[in-house]
């Protein structure tokens, strides 16, 4: 496993917080196809420590920037949108539904990356609660950029965006500029 080449690229800035968004679901989908490498490679090599690196990696990720993602969408992004369709409603609280069922299934996943014991003493747990991660995460991002953001993109306004770029950034304590 090369960790240089699972670097996920630069990604679009705050100014364009929709581009931002579909910047983190490639990310998120990276990150998840380094779970399923993981746990290969575990089971080939054992957790050697590039595993252990590769692990910490993910559980940096999605415990920092991927929460961030969340919480942008349904803080900041759900919020704007309801106030231009209504209708959106279901299909948002579906959204956010699945936001919890990932929250849960990464309630699991975390001990696991954290503890390289752990993971090898449950290594088919481990890959059973990844693979749901990851297929979920997969599914969930297809709506989100089949359905949500191309409605986004029409609906926001300028000064909307700049808005929900600034409140991305603030997040991450990020200035804004």
């Amino acid at each position: 496993m090369d960790l240089e080449s699972l670097t996920p690229s630069p990604a679009a800035g705050f100014d364009m917080p929709l581009a931002l968004l579909t910047a983190c679901h490639q990310r998120i989908l990276h990150f998840c196809s380094m779970l399923e490498r993981l746990a290969e490679h575990i089971e080939k090599y054992d957790l050697d420590l590039q595993a252990t690196e590769t692990a910490k990696l993910i559980y940096k990720y999605f415990s920092t920037a991927g929460r961030h993602h969340h919480e942008d969408e349904e803080n900041d992004l759900f919020p704007l949108l309801l106030q231009h369709n209504n209708d959106l409603a279901i299909l948002l609280n579906q959204l956010t539904e699945t936001h919890r069922q990932l929250d849960d299934i990464w309630a699991e996943l975390q001990p696991l990356l954290l503890d390289s014991d752990l993971i090898i003493g449950n290594l088919d747990q481990f890959k059973a609660i990844s693979h749901r991660f990851v297929e979920l995460n997969r599914e969930h991002i297809m709506i989100e950029n089949r359905e949500l953001l191309p409605q986004a993109a029409v609906l926001l306004t300028n000064t909307e965006n700049t808005s929900l770029g600034r409140m991305m950034a603030r997040r991450r304590g990020i200035p804004y500029s």
